[in-house]
């Protein structure tokens, strides 16, 4: 029930964000990373609706004791919306690892890296993503059957999916490298750039501190030495352009941080299927697996809906062309 209503909010969310980013125009490649991000968040959370559905319906049967029943397994529905989303969802954690080192690199290396990567380059790097991402997905949805299937605890024959072992081995490749090694490689490589990001945000602020502290002695000095000056602004438009750097890195990193608190239940979830070979629905651990599973797609909804709150908060181009502003 909680997750339904997160899903459409987000959904709503990300495509207002995706109307914002069109008027803003795409012009350099952040705000076409950021376009891409709100697609693949907005995709994610149409599957995670379905999902939600899927839930409440199994939910229905579970509850009655199987007296209600579906045509349709729930399980069917949920099967194709979770590996569906998780297609999507991969794209998400691709270009946020992406846009996280692009940034990190500028701020670390700021003459050599900050324009590294032109819109044509950040453009073909985020197509390929998505084409990657696209393809585990099919591929997943490709080698699994839907077969009429006699279920013990329904005491009915209804389409269910089916694995064969050859198909099993497939899924599982799949899932080892998109669900298990990319979710760890990108909570490991956006870690490290929050880490450096934050250092930098420190830095830049205790400089900005200090040249304010110093500009206002000076001031006070010249007014005494020559009263004149008393209308000499000290808000010069260097400052400015630094604030602006400073609020593009504190957006960056936030959305960083998210993302890495909320990646951190699916790293778990995915390493706690290793440790225990039960932990899947069916198996000996199928309830804990149900309940892990479920707080695993709410926190990435909630990942995937937040985002439009940082923009708005940190980019000032993106509230002046708010899509519900004019």
């Amino acid at each position: 029930i909680l997750l339904a209503p997160i899903t459409v909010v987000g959904a709503v969310g990300n495509v207002l964000s995706i109307k914002t980013f069109f008027r803003l125009g795409i012009s350099d490649g952040v705000n076409l990373s950021l376009l891409s991000l709100a697609a693949s968040y907005l995709f994610y959370l149409i599957t995670a609706l379905i999902t939600a559905i899927s839930l409440m319906f199994l939910g229905v049967e579970e509850l009655s004791g199987y007296k209600v029943r579906f045509a349709l397994d729930p399980e069917t529905f949920l099967m194709i919306s979770t590996n569906t989303g998780s297609g999507f969802y991969a794209t998400s954690m691709l270009v946020t690892t992406f846009i996280t080192v692009v940034r990190c690199l500028a701020v670390a290396r700021p003459l050599k890296y900050r324009n590294l990567i032109s819109r044509k380059t950040t453009a073909i790097i985020l197509l390929f993503f998505t084409v990657l991402s696209v393809i585990s997905a099919v591929l997943m949805l490709i080698f699994v059957d839907i077969l009429p299937q006699f279920g013990s605890k329904t005491n009915t024959t209804r389409p269910t999916p089916w694995l064969s072992p050859q198909q099993a081995l497939i899924k599982d490749v799949i899932f080892g490298i998109r669900d298990m090694i990319l979710p760890l490689t990108s909570q490991i490589i956006v870690g490290i750039c929050v880490v450096i990001m934050a250092r930098y945000l420190h830095k830049a602020s205790n400089f900005r501190k200090t040249i304010s502290s110093n500009i206002d002695t000076l001031t006070k000095i010249s007014m005494v030495a020559d009263p004149h000056t008393r209308n000499v602004t000290n808000n010069p438009a260097s400052a400015k352009v630094a604030g602006k750097e400073i609020q593009v890195v504190q957006q960056m990193l936030l959305i960083a941080v998210v993302y890495s608190l909320c990646n951190m239940p699916k790293v778990v979830f995915n390493m706690t299927q290793i440790i225990l070979p039960e932990f899947y629905t069916g198996g000996r651990y199928s309830a804990l697996f149900s309940t892990f599973n479920f707080l695993r797609e709410l926190i990435q909804s909630v990942n995937a809906s937040v985002t439009i709150f940082i923009y708005w908060k940190y980019n000032s181009k993106f509230r002046n062309h708010f899509v519900l502003q004019h």
